[in-house]
C-alpha cells in the first residue's frame, strides 16, 4: 500500500511539475512578448518628430530661366510637403509631389535623417516672383515657411 501511494504522489507530483513548468513558461513567454512589444512601442514613440522645416529662404531665377526652390524639412515619420501660392487673381494654387501645373512640378526625396521637396518652375517669368509657401506634415504635426523667389528681367537695348 505504501508503495502505492509513494507513486500516486511521484506521479502527482509530476504532473504539479509539468503543470507549473508548463504555466512558468507561458506567463514567462507571454511577459517577455508584452516586455518586447512595450519595448518596441516606446521606441517607436520616442523617435517620433514633428517636422520642422529649416534651410536657406530667399531663391533668385532671372526671366526665362529655370528656378528649383528647395524645402527642406527633418520629421518622423518621414513629411508630406505641400507648396501653395497666390497667383496674380489672388487665388491659391496648391502642389504636392509628381503633380503638374502649368509649368510648375514637385518633387521629394526622404532620406535617412530629412526630406526635401523642389519647387520646379520651368520658366521663370516676373509674376514668378513671390513668396511659396512650403507645408510639411506627418502623424505628429505639421510646420511651414515662406520661401521666395526674386530675379532680374530680361534687358533689351534699343539702338537706332
Amino acid at each position: 500500500m505504501k508503495v502505492a501511494l509513494e507513486g500516486e504522489l511521484i506521479l502527482h507530483v509530476r504532473q504539479a511539475l509539468v503543470s507549473l513548468i508548463t504555466r512558468f513558461f507561458i506567463e514567462y513567454t507571454i511577459k517577455n512578448t508584452f516586455v518586447v512589444v512595450t519595448f518596441i512601442a516606446q521606441e517607436i514613440f520616442h523617435s517620433a518628430e514633428q517636422p520642422s522645416i529649416f534651410g536657406k529662404r530667399k531663391f533668385h531665377a532671372n526671366v526665362g530661366e529655370v528656378a528649383k526652390l528647395i524645402c527642406v524639412s527633418r520629421g518622423n515619420p518621414d513629411p508630406a510637403f505641400t507648396w501653395s501660392w497666390n497667383n496674380a487673381d489672388n487665388n491659391t494654387i496648391t502642389i504636392r509631389q509628381g503633380e503638374e501645373i502649368s509649368g510648375y512640378s514637385v518633387t521629394t526625396l526622404h532620406g535617412n535623417a530629412t526630406s526635401q521637396s523642389t519647387l520646379e518652375i520651368e520658366k521663370v517669368t516676373e509674376e514668378s516672383w513671390m513668396t511659396y509657401r512650403c507645408e510639411v506634415v506627418n502623424a505628429i504635426g505639421k510646420s511651414s515657411a515662406y520661401i521666395s523667389l526674386s530675379g532680374k528681367s530680361k534687358c533689351f537695348l534699343l539702338v537706332s
